[in-house]
Formats: C-alpha cells, structure tokens, sequence
C-alpha cells in the first residue's frame, strides 16, 4: 500500500502483538487487518472515528498465468505457512476460475500429506517438502482493487483512483466475481471509475437503484438483454425484465438465488442482491449468466472434482468413538454393506450421515465402481430433474447440445447417494420411485428407456414417518428407502467418546492445546444438538485462542445459554425451535443488534437448528400471532417482546 499510495499516506505495519502492547500515539485515519478476528482483538485500542478496512488479497494477472499454463488435472501441494493461509490461497485460486488443479495442502507442522511433482507458493518455498520436481513461487498476494476503492471512498479520495499508475496496478492484478456484490455495497452508487471493474466480470450485471430505476450495466447485461446501454440505462427494471417472481422479490427487498429466467427465447440464471446503506435500502444488484455457459462451466468444475465426487473419501476407520454405542453402529454398516437393498440414513444433523453412506460403499461389492451424491435440499427444484434423471439434446431452450447424464446413469453399478431427502419435491417422488423399483430411467425430453442398476442410500434428519401421515412423502417411496434403516446415535448418547474426538480433531488441525478438568465436564454434560460438526466448530475455536491451558471460562458464551436449553430427547419438538428463537432474539437484544430472516437462521444454527428462511418465517408469523415477537420489514428486522421474554423465564424454570 506505501508503495501504490505513499505518495498521499503515511502507513505504519505493525504486528498484533506490537498494537495489543504499544498502540501508535498519533491519530488514526484508517486501520487495515489482514482478518476481521484481528481487529476483534484491538477494537477497544481503535478510536471510534477510524476507517476500519479487513484486506482482501489477489495474485497477479502474471501468476494467474503461470498456473493456467499448468497441464489440467495436476496434482499440485500449495506451500504456506499454516493451514489457514493456505486454504484461504486455495481458495482464492478456485474464486479466480483456476479448477484445472487438484489442489493439496501443506505447511509446517503437518504431518500427513500426498506427494506432488509440483508445489506452489506466495513467498514461503523455504518451507516446501522435499521431493518435488518443480517449485512454482507466485510471489507474494496482492492487495485487491476492491480494497483500494474501500480505503480510498472512506477517506475521501476517490479522485486518486484517476491516477495512472493505479490504473496500471488495477490491470495488473486479477479481480474476483464474488468481490463484486460487497465492492458495491461498500462504494454505495457507482461512479466512473468502476465501469472498468464491472467490465472485467463475465456475468451481466445490473444496478438499480431503490425505486427499481437502471443506474449501471456491463457488456454482458448488454449481450442478455439484446439491447444496447442507452435504452437500458435510466429505465425501469420491472419493465425491462417482465418476470412476477423477480418483481416480488425486488417489491420485498429480498435474496433471490439461481432464479431461471427466460429472456429472448433463451434460459439465464439470475441472483438477486439487495443492498443497503446505514441500515437503509438503496438499491439491488442483479447477477445474470447465460444458463448453458453456467452448465458448461459447472460440467468443468466437476470433471475436476471427478476423484472427490465419484470415489468416496471415508470408510468405517472415520466412525470414531469406543463407545458401546459406535461399537453397534458400526456392526449395522458392515452388515447393510453386504446387500444391495436400499438403506435409509436418519439422524440428527451433524451425525456423520454423509460419512455412513461412504462407510457402506467402501466395503460394499461395488467399491470399485461410483459413488455419486446429491443433495435434494441445494439444487434449485427446477433443476432437480434434470440433475437426477439427465435430459436429452433440445429438451428444453438452452439445454446443452449434447445432452447431459443424470445421476442415475453415472452411479451405474455404483451407489447414488440422496442426501436430504426429505426435501425432495412432492411431483418428484413418484419418478424417483419407479426408477428405484423399475431400474430404468428416461431422459428428460427422451424416449429411450435407459436400464440403471445403482444401490440407493437415502438420508434426512427429518421425521419420514410423521411427514407420510401429513401427507407430505410417499408412503410407497418412504418403504420401499426404508428396508434398512439405519439411525446415527446423537453424540449426547455417547459422551463418553469425547474426549477421544476432541484429542484426535486437536491433532488433524494441528492445535496444542490441554483441557482443564472444568471444561472437560463440561464438554461431557453439553447437549450438543450440532453433534459431531459443533464438537468440530468448539475445536477450531479453542485451537485459534492460543492458550496452553482451557478452562470452562474459554468456551465460547453460546454453548452456556444452549446448555440450558431443555435436552431435544423426549422434549417437545413444536417448543424446542420456539425457545431457540426467542433466545436468539434476546441475545440480540442485549447486543443492540436487529436481526432479519437470514441472520436469524445463522444464528439458530449454533443451536442444531438448520431452516430454510420460508420455514423461519413460517414460525415467526405463528410467534408473533402470540405477541411473542414483533416483525418488522427491511433491515429492521425481528424483535423479541416483553411476553417474549416472560415466556423464556416461565419455561427456563
């Protein structure tokens, strides 16, 4: 930063440490961290009137080069110096478009990894593993355009974007998609300066502001909408766009994700961002893609991940614990893995399903052969089809002219996996059930009959049973899953294994760390209603506070409050997500905080409660009914009453 806006600024690096124990005494402008955890930890030595910045970092456009130039589907150990840095590069490298790699990651310390004739750095080769043929060093990362636009908006000098030279660095250094959306929102209304940006991102991009009126568009909006920017720019999105769904969704200021939308006889998937300034709305950012590019790319992405896709990862040796009870469960996988009938996984969420369902195939006769998996609860519903059962060439406007292969087909004489299954689409259970029964599937906008011989595993955390005398799953289809059940114990039923799972998460993240007697008695009377994913959260938090020694006063402030939460088992399922509620909102309270649909839902997952945010707000209506909440519209957000807080005393007691 000194050396692209020394010229204007003074910049002063120091190490946490150094800020924690001797604060600069001058006055600051703004403050930048590598990590928002960071400044978490220096906040109360930050004045209130300091720009607060959290870095974001890229590589260049030479080093985005270099590793295209790298042969598709090399196995390659990206070099760092711990593992967060290194899952952050990988990451980046991902955002950036760079999947031809199969990536693997390394840093000191670790013990267990595959070798690789090729390591990558940013800087660090001094710490690479021997071995390798070649060492790539791309240098050390960049600070991102987007980050210069932030720091230069809050301090007022946005003239300098104007400058040659940051010109230059602009277009030196790659520029992430997914920065987009955020580099809006932060710069508020667009100016001059970042039509360069916006002409970078190969999406079509629409901004609009608060009364639905086009303020700036890109090439690529240009391209879906068939019209050039002066007959787009200045009118109305609702005109432009005639689609009843996107218009609700922009009457209500809300998220919409992966909508299909048609537009000039041709398919695009549109997501919806609205945006906000000091808690009020300003405007909504509109992401299109051309839907047969966006197939075509995800079909890139997934012959890359065609290993982590199609060969399962887990076997029985990831079912840990010595506990009676993972004694049994791991009987129960061995013997269901001996048949071919099908085998319906239930448990709360956080059980290791997904690893069971591996588990089974791994030991099964049709270990050599694909596990594929999909989950019902992720894949848009009018995609779902498609997904599970393939189409044929022309079966629908920008359909693939190749046609493409659903599920069924690439798990022949393997295993598919249906994950979620209770989220299956009602109109979807009877296809999905003939193709178990039959063995044969047709394509969508087919005729051939195509004959599949895939064992099915199946797995919900939902209640099947209670959903089939709703009337909201098959009967036919619920049995016919359901000829082995198999029930993953919640790790409340087995806290005995514990201390074991903390012991061995400690070691594969690398933490050093002992627990007090306290926090061992604690972590063994915790409900824990996240169960093994919570027990996996609780480490990463204990190993990133640095101390030798944890007692039950460092465990993090929520998992008290869940403590007293009433036990899930034998509780009333209607009060638990109540209470859940109700709890998240006085918390909030307390903090001064206003939280909305999807804030809630972040927060009720720390609790084990996993909705969707129609589920949510199904809930919220039914609480505020009883004057239990108060519902608000915008940023506003929901807020806990006084009878809400009086119900919370009454069933705490």
């Amino acid at each position: 930063m000194d050396r692209l806006l020394g010229a204007w600024f003074d910049f002063a690096e120091y190490s946490l440490d150094e800020f924690l124990y001797q604060p600069p005494n001058v006055a600051l402008d703004a403050a930048m961290f590598n990590v928002y955890s960071h400044y978490r930890m220096v906040s109360s030595r930050i004045p209130s009137q300091t720009q607060i910045i959290i870095i974001d970092l890229t590589i260049s456009c030479e080093a985005y080069q270099t590793l295209k130039r790298v042969k598709d589907h090399s196995k390659v150990l990206y070099v760092n110096l711990n593992r967060a840095m290194a899952m952050d590069s990988i990451l980046l490298f991902q955002n950036l478009g760079l999947t031809h790699l199969d990536y693997a990651l390394y840093y000191p310390g670790k013990k267990h990894y595959p070798r690789a004739k090729t390591i990558i750095t940013n800087g660090e080769s001094q710490y690479a593993p021997p071995g390798a043929e070649r060492v790539i060093d791309l240098g050390h990362r960049e600070i991102s355009p987007q980050t210069v636009v932030e720091l230069l908006t809050k301090l007022n000098r946005r003239d300098l974007l104007q400058e040659e030279h940051i010109q230059a660095y602009f277009r030196s250094v790659m520029v992430c998609e997914s920065g987009l959306e955020s580099l809006l929102d932060r710069s508020g209304f667009m100016e001059r300066q970042l039509d360069e940006l916006m002409q970078l991102i190969e999406k079509g991009v629409i901004f609009a502001d608060k009364d639905f009126t086009v303020i700036r568009i890109n090439g690529a909006e240009e391209v879906c909408l068939g019209r050039n920017r002066q007959e787009i720019v200045g009118k109305k999105l609702t005109d432009l766009i005639q689609d009843a769904d996107l218009c609700q969704c922009l009457l209500e200021h809300r998220e919409l994700s992966n909508h299909l939308l048609q537009v000039n006889g041709l398919y695009y998937s549109v997501s919806v961002h609205p945006l906000y300034r000091n808690g009020e709305y300003v405007g909504a950012l509109l992401l299109t893609e051309d839907f047969v590019q966006n197939e075509r790319r995800q079909n890139r992405l997934k012959s890359q991940l065609v290993n982590n896709i199609y060969r399962p990862r887990y076997g029985l040796d990831n079912m840990l614990g010595d506990s009676q009870v993972m004694v049994d469960q791991r009987r129960m996988i061995h013997r269901f893995s001996l048949s071919a009938v099908p085998v319906l996984i239930t448990g709360e969420t956080g059980t290791g399903k997904e690893v069971a369902a591996q588990a089974i195939h791994n030991l099964s006769a049709r270990r050599s052969q694909n596990f594929v998996a999909i989950n019902c609860a992720a894949v848009p519903q009018n995609l779902l089809e498609s997904e599970l059962f393939g189409y044929e060439r022309g079966a629908f406007t920008g359909a693939s002219k190749e046609g493409k292969a659903g599920k069924f087909e690439l798990a022949d004489n393997g295993t598919l996996f249906l994950d979620e299954i209770g989220d299956l689409p009602f109109h979807l259970q009877g296809r999905l059930l003939r193709a178990i029964q039959e063995k044969e599937i047709v394509r969508l906008g087919g005729e051939r009959v195509i004959h599949t011989d895939c064992r099915i595993i199946a797995a919900t955390n939902k209640d099947l049973f209670t959903m089939v005398q709703k009337n909201r799953f098959r009967a036919d289809l619920y049995y016919r899953l359901n000829a082995l059940p198999l029930h993953l114990a919640p790790l409340r039923a087995h806290p005995e294994d514990i201390p074991m799972l903390t012991a061995h998460f400690q070691e594969e993240r690398g933490y050093h760390f002992v627990l007090a007697p306290d926090a061992v008695s604690f972590l063994l009377h915790y409900p824990w209603y996240g169960n093994v994913r919570e027990l996996i959260n609780c480490v990463d938090y204990l190993g990133n506070l640095y101390q030798p020694v944890i007692s039950a006063a460092d465990l993090p402030d929520y998992m008290a409050q869940e403590a007293s939460l009433p036990a899930k088992d034998g509780a009333s399922k209607a009060e638990q997500p109540e209470q859940a509620i109700l709890l998240a909102l006085l918390e909030a309270k307390h903090q001064h905080r206003r939280l909305g649909r999807r804030s809630l839902c972040q927060s009720l997952e720390r609790w084990g409660y996993y909705f969707t945010e129609h589920e949510l707000r199904t809930m919220l209506i039914a609480l505020s009914a009883r004057k239990l909440v108060q519902l608000n519209s915008g940023r506003a957000g929901t807020v806990i009453t006084q009878q809400g807080e009086d119900f919370l005393q009454r069933t705490n007691r």
